[in-house]
């Protein structure tokens, strides 16, 4: 249990990007937080390219010894940027608590599955899902156990995954399907906001010719994942 009287403020840490829509959603993410944890200080940083950088922000907290931070990692894998990117950037303090990223392959594969079931009317489903590059090996395995998982659970008779950037084998397969004025293309973008990223892929997978083609939201745009990461703040920080 923690001590009452010290304070407490919860670090969001994104990657960081360029793109407005990102940029716009990532603050939306704070107020939603912060409204739901009035009791606390909501605060945002970043990787890269954003203000301010998770380096620089710990380098200016002077409060360490009266206050606790709880570091939320606003990413889906346990990659490189988790292992390189925040956990070095974080000062050994026992006031400083990193606290577990989002669970692809349990709330977010329940969420996708119930939202996706509901649209599916065809017989002929296949199923793709992309997520950022990552050289860290742990990261594609989960992709592949998240997607055949949700392939299995929509029925899907064929089901694809790759990194963004490594699209062309997977369109590839897919423009060589036999019938495809009958198969319905479920697009399933792992990624966290409407950034550059999300906007390419829907683009590049919605350009080809099949009878239907669904993309779902991504992540932080589907209200029950916002909730569920907004109550996981709630009870970590009243643990």
């Amino acid at each position: 249990m923690s001590n009452k009287n010290q304070k407490t403020s919860v670090l969001l840490c994104g990657h960081g990007s360029k793109d407005s829509d990102y940029q716009e959603e990532f603050e939306l993410l704070v107020e939603y937080v912060q409204k739901k944890n009035r009791n606390c200080e909501i605060s945002k940083c970043f990787i890269e390219i954003n203000n301010p950088t998770i380096k620089k922000i710990f380098s200016e907290y002077k409060e360490l010894e009266t206050r606790k931070v709880f570091v939320f990692p606003i990413l889906i894998f346990q990659g490189n940027h988790m292992e390189l990117d925040i956990k070095k950037q974080i000062p050994t303090n026992k006031n400083i608590s990193l606290c577990k990223n989002i669970d692809l392959n349990n709330d977010v594969l329940k969420i996708y599955e119930k939202n996706i079931k509901p649209i599916i009317k065809e017989n002929k489903i296949v199923l793709v899902t992309i997520s950022s590059y990552s050289k860290n090996k742990n990261v594609f395995l989960e992709l592949e156990k998240y997607t055949k998982k949700l392939s299995k659970k929509i029925s899907s008779y064929k089901s694809y995954c790759c990194f963004y950037g490594f699209e062309r084998d997977v369109i590839e397969k897919l423009n060589n399907l036999e019938a495809k004025k009958d198969i319905h293309l479920v697009i399933n973008p792992i990624f966290l906001f409407t950034g550059f990223l999300y906007k390419s892929t829907k683009k590049k997978f919605e350009s080809l010719k099949f009878k239907r083609t669904t993309c779902t939201k991504p992540l932080m745009k589907e209200p029950e994942i916002l909730n569920i990461f907004s109550q996981r703040v709630t009870n970590v920080i009243n643990s």
